[in-house]
């Protein structure tokens, strides 16, 4: 039987096995179960008789993935297994173990049926306000599904925005699931137990049966990544190119969502991001006082182009070719209002161009360019291991089995493989990542072969015509139906050149193919084509491209050139502050060849940074082998200190003894929590980081983040951004119309406010993040810059100094270039930069290429094991630069006995020397010379002036 679109029936009994527990269990676990029901009356639902028989099972499945085995609650203080949460708030985090502790949660919270109440204010079935519900009281289908989407996406929201429900605030994000291991919150146990009983039921049949079995794991990619998005002449186009990928990934989670539902997605997180509050608003309804979020971000490429989730084995291969379908059909829509687009335009002109020939063409190269893999398998249970032991590590396998004997040693009943199937979690994690990368190695996509003119930007399809290659038309005939076409276009969208001037859309012989066409003209055509529609009918991404100008008119939202990047410091200096004058400048720059039209231009102000990061091990940390974490590190204190007594139960006592020092291996729920930390730091750190240094942001996709800033920013921008992705805890709080971010203090409680209670990738030593920063000048091709960034970030940051790096290069018109990298947590060096770029005009211009000379000799100095060549070094330093005066200070002439010597001196000896991999010197003076050019000087062989 066909998978077909899931009824009402399906949505309800999702409900009813995600409100097993309700948000508020920890708060009053006793009488949790009431309250469950209590909920599920509010929101319409009829309780059957076998409720507790329904939610047994994927309860006691999804509590087996994510937690050990405890003893049940006991009178005897001694022999109890429970944790009062409200006595001992405390939350651990999941990759390093580090512990927040809570204050002023109120003992009375949880008995009041608060939780309740706002439920049935905002959605439930008696309220004299307008409700949620009411918003769909004709479609019964769709209201089960809406009813579901804001239970699992956006009621969190309501109970800790400033409704501030049972005074738990920011808390209801994070408030645990467990408190004896309250690593993971109450939404993830939820939204797995949900997900697996629709795995195990997916017909909603009326008696859940052990099918086990038919839950499985599918994970998607979408390729090509790079090749698409960097093929770029413009900023926007590489903007632009970032977005349709993420929205591609969005549109796959869509269907999802709307076939299997949200809480089915493994990863990434789809909680707070920007395209899916959009889609909640525009297609469910859930207008702000639903979902109060607490960002406004419409513009952020947040979504990586991988997604995993759970499935029903038994309809995986219709899923697999609906979500590939869905996403096919969606990118063609895309493509067609572009075309539509063009085709308007040309009419316009009277054109004779025949239309079916570009429609054509269109189709050609739009319907087979993404790379769409898919895999998916069974979860691995101790029943089918020995099927897929060739294919896992066997490490891997002996961690798993290790810890699945211990909690077999615990807890061994005719039921215990429901409890501890989820221990083998990390195996079927380890399956499918392994099975879709053979497949990606396996498998390629031919496209056809296209001749003819190729696109001058990618070089890879035919370029647009009305008359494609077909061979049996003259070269010049071919050519100058080529050349007339483009000549077409270029006069009805605009176009820049050498004679002419003039903002337009295309370059003078630029040529595109319809994927980058599709890339450049995207904003006008959803203009065009949406701007009349209502709003709700408007295509998901029209708010990300447009915006209204001062006289309320659409146009599309302005994205800056390389030039207007170029040119901050002399903004700065000629304290230009009007936007449109900066346009007008940044485009005089842009359309010169040497800026001579601009006065008092600067050398530095032609060039622009690239900044690229990326967490480094990112693979090693999804498979769970750079988890900090132990079993001890993750378990609540007080549990532990009663469970080491000797007068403890001896099972307990003696197997978690075992236990402590073992790793904590990868969940559900920690893939989850992973995926919610580099989301928030896209979303919320990111972002306003790189506003904070004028810079503008390309695209954020967790912790891969690339933007463009002014050369004086770059550094600093990257520093605080490394700093903020080790961040553990931190606390996003509404302002105004926006929001702050504070970073909580493991060592000091947290006093619970309204917000949101948000986790960073946190301080374990292997979890860190590599960055690149290539300064280079506005016209150098920038699909050759980005490649170039990509390549420092790679080749240098991550694989030359071995990760948790900073690369930097200046590469200059000529093709020369300095480069230099240094350790995220070398405070030295980094330091030492600071202070030099701040000391501007206190060096002589000669005294970096004097060093040059002496390079033999200082490395004779360090090569030395004599304890003091620190000190040698820098007597040396000294007597270079006593023999060299300084730039003038005035009219005065400052030498080096007026500057504060033994900082310089030591500021100087930390950059130019440091060890490689190898633990080999290495002696350069490539830092000194980026210090000096980003200063300011009027040309390299100027230091800090």
């Amino acid at each position: 039987m066909p998978f077909t679109k899931r009824d009402q029936t399906y949505w309800n009994n999702k409900l009813l096995a995600y409100l097993h527990d309700p948000p508020d269990k920890l708060l009053d676990i006793q009488g949790h179960k009431e309250r469950a029901k209590k909920i599920l009356e509010v929101f319409g639902l009829q309780i059957p008789d076998n409720f507790d028989i329904i939610v047994e099972k994927p309860d006691r499945i999804a509590s087996g993935f994510e937690r050990g085995d405890f003893p049940s609650y006991n009178k005897d203080p001694n022999q109890n297994g429970a944790v009062d949460f409200k006595s001992s708030p405390i939350l651990t985090h999941p990759l390093s173990g580090e512990k927040l502790n809570l204050t002023n949660i109120n003992p009375s919270s949880g008995n009041n049926n608060e939780v309740i109440d706002l439920i049935k204010d905002v959605i439930g079935i008696s309220s004299e306000n307008i409700r949620y519900s009411d918003n769909f009281t004709n479609n019964s289908d769709k209201s089960a599904i809406a009813r579901f989407l804001y239970t699992h996406l956006a009621l969190r929201f309501k109970l800790a925005s400033d409704d501030n429900v049972a005074g738990l605030g920011a808390l209801w994000h994070r408030i645990p699931a467990d408190s004896r291991i309250p690593d993971h919150s109450i939404w993830h146990h939820n939204a797995l137990a949900s997900a697996i009983y629709s795995c195990m039921n997916p017909d909603s049949n009326p008696e859940i049966t052990e099918n086990i079995t038919n839950v499985g794991i599918m994970i998607f990619s979408i390729s090509p990544v790079q090749s698409f998005i960097t093929k770029a002449r413009k900023l926007r186009d590489f903007w632009t190119g970032s977005i349709l990928l993420s929205w591609l990934t969005f549109e796959g989670i869509r269907w999802i969502i709307e076939n299997l539902g949200p809480d089915h997605i493994l990863f990434p997180s789809i909680v707070d991001q920007p395209l899916v509050i959009e889609y909640l608003r525009k297609n469910w309804k859930m207008e702000e006082k639903y979902y109060p979020s607490l960002h406004k971000e419409t513009d952020i490429a947040t979504f990586p182009n991988k997604f995993m989730f759970l499935v029903p084995m038994n309809y995986s291969k219709d899923i697999g070719e609906g979500i590939t379908t869905h996403i096919k059909t969606e990118w063609k829509k895309i493509t067609l209002m572009v075309y539509d687009y063009i085709k308007e335009k040309l009419k316009k002109l009277e054109s004779s161009k025949d239309q079916n020939n570009i429609k054509t063409l269109f189709d050609e190269q739009n319907e087979n360019y993404w790379d769409i893999h898919w895999a998916v398998t069974p979860l691995v249970t101790s029943q089918n291991l020995d099927e897929s032991k060739d294919l896992l590590s066997e490490n891997l396998i002996n961690k798993v089995k290790e810890q699945v004997d211990i909690f077999h040693k615990i807890y061994s009943s005719p039921n215990c493989d429901s409890n501890h199937v989820g221990k083998y979690y990390p195996l079927s994690n380890g399956l499918i990542q392994g099975a879709l990368s053979a497949l990606k190695m396996s498998y390629r996509n031919i496209r056809t072969e296209q001749q003819g003119k190729k696109c001058t930007l990618c070089g890879e399809l035919e370029a647009l015509t009305d008359k494609p290659y077909t061979g049996n038309e003259s070269a010049n005939e071919y050519k100058t139906n080529m050349d007339n076409f483009w000549k077409t276009l270029r006069e009805t969208l605009g176009f820049q050149s050498d004679e002419k001037k003039e903002s337009g859309e295309l370059k003078e012989n630029e040529r595109l193919c319809s994927v980058c066409l599709t890339k450049r003209l995207l904003s006008d055509a959803l203009i065009w084509s949406e701007s009349k529609k209502e709003e709700k009918d408007r295509h998901i991404l029209y708010s990300t491209f447009t915006q209204l100008n001062e006289n309320k008119e659409i146009t599309k939202k302005y994205f800056p050139s390389t030039s207007y990047i170029a040119l901050y410091e002399y903004f700065e200096r000629k304290k230009i502050t009007n936007e449109e004058e900066k346009e007008r400048k940044s485009q005089v720059l842009f359309d010169s060849e040497d800026g001579e039209t601009l006065p008092d231009l600067k050398i530095q102000d032609k060039y622009y940074a690239i900044l690229m990061m990326d967490g480094d091990k990112m693979g090693k940390l999804i498979m769970g082998e750079t988890i900090e974490a132990s079993w001890e590190d993750v378990i609540h204190p007080e549990i532990k200190d009663r469970m080491i007594q000797e007068n403890f139960e001896e099972k307990y006592r003696k197997n978690w003894k075992i236990l402590y020092d073992k790793p904590r291996l990868i969940t559900p729920a920690i893939h989850s929590a992973i995926s919610e930390a580099l989301a928030d730091f896209a979303i919320y750190e990111v972002p306003q980081i790189i506003k904070k240094y004028e810079g503008r942001l390309i695209y954020a996709g967790g912790d891969d983040v690339c933007a463009v800033l002014p050369i004086a920013e770059a550094i600093n921008a990257a520093k605080e951004l490394s700093e903020a992705y080790k961040r553990s805890f931190r606390l996003i709080s509404k302002i105004d119309d926006g929001y702050e971010v504070k970073y909580l203090n493991t060592e000091s409680n947290f006093e619970i406010k309204p917000g949101k209670l948000s986790i960073g990738m946190g301080s374990a030593e292997d979890i860190t993040i590599s960055a690149s920063i290539l300064i280079c000048h506005y016209k150098e091709p920038l699909t050759a810059m980005l490649r170039r960034a990509r390549e420092l970030l790679d080749d240098v940051a991550k694989d030359e100094a071995g990760r948790n790096t900073c690369a930097i290069e200046l590469y200059k018109r000529n093709g020369e270039y300095r480069r230099f990298w240094f350790k995220w947590n070398d405070n030295e060096v980094i330091d030492a930069i600071e202070k030099l770029t701040a000391q501007k005009g206190l060096i002589s211009n000669s005294f970096i290429y004097n060093l040059d000379f002496y390079k033999e000799g200082v490395l004779a100095i360090l090569e030395n094991d004599d304890k003091n060549y620190k000190e040698k070094l820098k007597d040396f330093i000294k007597s270079l630069l006593k023999k060299s005066k300084t730039s003038k200070v005035g009219n005065e002439e400052v030498y080096d006995s007026k500057v504060d010597n033994e900082g310089i001196y030591d500021n100087i000896a930390s950059l130019i020397c440091k060890k490689d991999k190898k633990n080999k010197w290495i002696f350069s003076t490539d830092i000194l010379k980026i210090i000096s050019f980003i200063a300011g000087g009027k040309d390299e062989r100027n230091l800090l002036v």
